[in-house]
């Protein structure tokens, strides 16, 4: 199974260019015949979900193999499946909503049992490497013009599909030979196809965690070093830059789709910007505030998030651990702090105020201090507070089924079946993300950026022909900035691919 890269825009900064080998055929922008999704989901669900077969699920285009027939097949069941799980109740009337949901639940039952018939005909025969990373990455315009693009993986990232399908061996089988070698293709002479071929979601990955690993390091020194004396014009000039590379690398990122994760960026842009045309001291809350963000960073690392170093190691032993983990914080911790917060705040704050000497509180001042015995009641009640949040952690951490009942054979599933799923989730997210080749990773998506207003205006002119010269410019652009980059990083891979 040989692979080489590409496809998928990335959920954050969605990349149409693609470059010349299967993934030519992956993007329908480069095959603008590939049919539409969305007119065949509109008829299915006029027919009746509940009253379907597969043979009603007639591409109005012909598609020329199997595995581009499967891949539409499974792109419109899918689709129908998300938008059941998006129907909201229209009505106030209880049975009705009710009614409402069990026709939900039976017609994503239906729709789950042929979207594995599907997959199960397609996998019937013997199939290649490359018939099975179409089905699974070719992309259909949702409509007519330049609106979304669906894929199968994008399905899997977001967990919108069968358990069955998920974790099916061949699906993790190809995700895995994605990020190792990106999509498979036909060889190409071409010294360009030959050079953007190197960009597999595994090198770009590691190109954004290097970027990202200077950020943390200027954080870090920036935080030690806060005022490094300016007596010397080197040292300031030394001082400026520093900063301006955390205030670019924080801004690129705040590019991207925001999420939570978009936080501590947003805190250290925003710390150093109140300070321009100084920078943050210690005596400063900003200075307090990049602390948070750092911590928040390190913490992160230990995420299924990207980019993250737990790639590196065997996908089957850190992303399950790092999901577990994930939901012991989310679902146990996190909710028992929630809710012990309120009785946890009240006590501190009058735990504080009894413990003063001189009592002001509003109009209200006196110089006597509080009793003893209020002092003491106050004590007691936060550490019975305190306690209770203990108690709980300990009685949901040991209720908490953190291993299968069951044991599975498959070491994803090692920890319980939905963590495994998660995991898979979390592989397929890391992988959609960096298939590409042409992946500006922060600072350099600030390029890609720039890029993409002139073409946008291009394409709401009507003017394709200008929009494909910025689209050209857009891919020179990549490979003079990102291209050495990737070539260092992709080094060692590719000589061990040739020995």
């Amino acid at each position: 199974m040989n692979n080489h890269t590409r496809d998928v825009e990335q959920p954050t900064e969605a990349t149409p260019l693609l470059s010349g080998r299967i993934g030519h055929a992956l993007d329908a922008s480069d095959v603008p015949s590939l049919p539409e999704v969305e007119p065949v989901v509109i008829q299915l669900r006029q027919k009746g979900i509940g009253s379907f077969s597969l043979t009603d699920l007639v591409c109005p285009q012909p598609l020329t193999t199997d595995a581009a027939r499967a891949a539409f097949s499974l792109n419109v069941l899918l689709e129908t499946r998300a938008r059941l799980g998006r129907k909201a109740s229209g009505t106030r009337e209880i049975w009705e909503q009710w009614a409402s949901e069990r026709q939900s639940s039976s017609w994503k039952e239906e729709l789950d049992r042929h979207i594995l018939l599907v997959w199960s005909e397609f996998l019937h025969e013997q199939r290649t490497s490359e018939e099975i990373a179409e089905v699974l990455w070719l992309a259909f315009p949702l409509k007519a013009g330049h609106g979304p693009m669906l894929r199968v993986t994008q399905f899997l990232a977001s967990g919108q599909v069968p358990e069955d399908l998920l974790s099916h061996r061949v699906v993790l089988l190809c995700v895995i030979k994605t990020w190792k070698y990106g999509l498979p293709g036909k060889s190409n002479p071409m010294i360009l196809s030959r050079f953007d071929s190197v960009a597999t979601p595994r090198v770009l990955h590691t190109v954004d965690l290097l970027l990202y690993a200077m950020y943390l390091g200027l954080l870090v020194h920036f935080v030690l070093l806060p005022s490094a004396p300016s007596t010397g014009s080197l040292k300031a000039s030394k001082l400026d830059i520093r900063v301006l590379c955390l205030m670019l690398y924080s801004g690129s990122r705040l590019l991207k789709t925001w999420s939570l994760r978009s936080v501590p960026f947003f805190l250290v842009l925003l710390a150093f910007l109140n300070h321009i045309p100084s920078v943050p001291s210690p005596d400063d809350l900003a200075y307090h505030v990049l602390l948070y963000a750092f911590s928040w960073h390190v913490i992160e690392l230990h995420l299924p998030l990207t980019p993250t170093p737990l790639v590196y190691l065997p996908f089957h032993q850190t992303l399950p651990l790092a999901v577990l983990i994930w939901h012991g914080i989310s679902r146990i911790f996190l909710p028992v702090i929630a809710f012990f917060l309120p009785a946890m705040l009240v006590s501190l704050a009058i735990l504080s105020l009894s413990m003063r000497d001189i009592l002001d509180i509003g109009f209200i001042t006196t110089y006597a201090p509080a009793p003893m015995q209020a002092r003491t009641a106050f004590v007691a009640l936060f550490c019975v507070t305190l306690l209770l949040l203990l108690s709980s952690l300990v009685i949901l951490v040991l209720t908490y089924p953190s291993f299968s009942l069951h044991p599975s054979m498959d070491p994803w599933d090692r920890y319980s079946k939905s963590v495994g799923l998660q995991a898979r989730i979390a592989l397929v997210r890391v992988v959609s993300i960096y298939v590409g080749p042409y992946i500006f990773p922060c600072p350099m998506n600030i390029l890609q950026f720039a890029l993409r207003i002139p073409h946008m205006v291009a394409m709401l002119m009507g003017k394709a022909a200008l929009a494909h010269k910025v689209s050209a410019a857009e891919r020179t652009v990549w490979r003079l900035a990102v291209g050495p980059l990737m070539l260092i990083v992709a080094a060692p891979w590719l000589w061990n691919r040739t020995t």
